[in-house]
C-alpha cells in the first residue's frame, strides 16, 4: 500500500485514493485477524498518506480461545483504540452475533464524517427495518441491558470457541492431511482448507480452477457443501495457482453431530476426488 501510494501519479491514475477499507478480524473468508503490530503499522501508513480507515469488524466480537480452559477470549483491539486524529470509521453488526437475517448494525466514528453517513441515509434507505430494530431493542432489553449483552457477548466466544476446537478436532481426524492444510483461526466462524492441487492426478488436465471444481463437485456428490475459493475472488481475470485454491467450511450453525458427519463426507470426498 505504500508503494502504490508513494509512487501515485495523480496525471495518470487520476485523484489519489482517499480510504483504506478492511477487515481486520476473522475475515471472511480466510479466517485471518490481523495482529496490534500491522494494525499499527497500517494507521501509520493512513497517517502518512491521509487516508480514513474504515474498518469492517463485525466478527471482533468472536475472538476464539482453543484452551478449552472455558473462558471467553478477550475482544481483538479495535482500530478506534489506536486512532489518534480521528480517521477511523468502525463498522459492526448484530447480524454475526445475534441473527444473520436481522441486517441491523452501526458506525462509531468521528462526529464529522458521521454527520454526512446520517445525512446521506436520508435520501438513500431512510432508515433500517423498524421490525428488525425493535427486535434487537427488546432483545438487549431482555438480556438486561449493557451489562446483559456484555455477558451475552462472553456466552457467544465461548460457544464459538468450543465450535471451532471441535471442527479442528474433526478436521484432523477426518480430512486427508497429506493433501489438506489450513490456518487455525483466531476469531469469526470460517476454516479455509487449502487444497495441495500440485498433488492431485489430474492437475495436468483440470488446472488449479478445475481441481477446486471437481473437489467441490465431488463433494455435493456425497451430501456435504463448501463454498469454494473462487467464489470470493476480486479479480476473476488473474489466473488461480496451484497454492491459491480453498474450501470455506463454518462452524457457525451445524451441531456436532452434523459437524462429525460433514467432516467425514469431506474427507471421503477429498480422497475420491485426489485418488487416494
Amino acid at each position: 500500500m505504500d508503494e502504490v501510494l508513494s509512487n501515485w501519479s495523480t496525471a495518470t491514475q487520476g485523484p489519489k485514493p482517499k480510504v483504506v477499507i478492511l477487515v481486520p478480524t476473522g475475515q471472511n473468508p480466510s479466517g485471518t485477524t490481523m495482529s496490534i503490530g500491522r494494525r499499527k503499522v497500517i494507521y501509520g501508513l493512513a497517517r502518512k498518506h491521509d487516508l480514513i480507515i474504515i474498518s469492517d469488524d463485525p466478527y471482533r466480537a468472536l475472538v476464539l480461545n482453543f484452551s478449552d480452559d472455558g473462558k471467553a477470549a478477550p475482544a481483538a483491539p479495535s482500530f478506534l483504540e489506536i486512532d489518534s486524529d480521528a480517521r477511523v470509521v468502525d463498522l459492526s453488526s448484530f447480524s454475526k452475533i445475534v441473527a444473520p437475517g436481522c441486517r441491523c448494525g452501526w458506525i462509531t466514528g468521528p462526529s464529522q464524517l458521521l454527520e454526512r453517513f446520517a445525512y446521506r441515509s436520508e435520501v438513500t434507505t431512510q432508515s433500517i427495518s423498524g421490525f428488525s430494530l425493535a427486535a434487537i431493542t427488546s432483545f438487549i432489553g431482555a438480556i438486561g441491558g449493557q451489562e446483559g449483552w456484555e455477558k451475552y457477548l462472553e456466552h457467544c466466544s465461548l460457544s464459538y470457541s468450543d465450535r471451532a476446537r471441535r471442527m479442528e478436532a474433526l478436521f484432523r481426524e477426518h480430512l486427508p492431511l497429506e493433501v489438506v492444510s489450513w490456518v487455525t483461526p483466531k476469531a469469526g466462524m470460517f476454516y479455509f482448507i487449502r487444497l495441495k492441487a500440485a498433488a492431485h492426478p489430474r492437475i495436468a488436465e483440470l488446472g488449479p480452477d478445475g481441481v477446486l471444481l471437481d473437489v467441490f463437485e465431488t463433494g455435493i456428490a456425497n451430501g456435504v457443501t463448501t463454498a469454494p475459493s473462487d467464489l470470493f475472488r476480486a479479480d476473476p481475470s488473474v489466473p488461480t495457482t496451484v497454492d491459491d485454491i480453498f474450501l470455506r467450511c463454518s462452524f457457525s450453525y451445524t451441531t456436532p453431530k452434523e459437524m462429525a458427519e460433514g467432516a467425514r463426507r469431506l474427507g471421503h470426498a477429498i480422497r475420491e476426488s485426489f485418488g487416494l
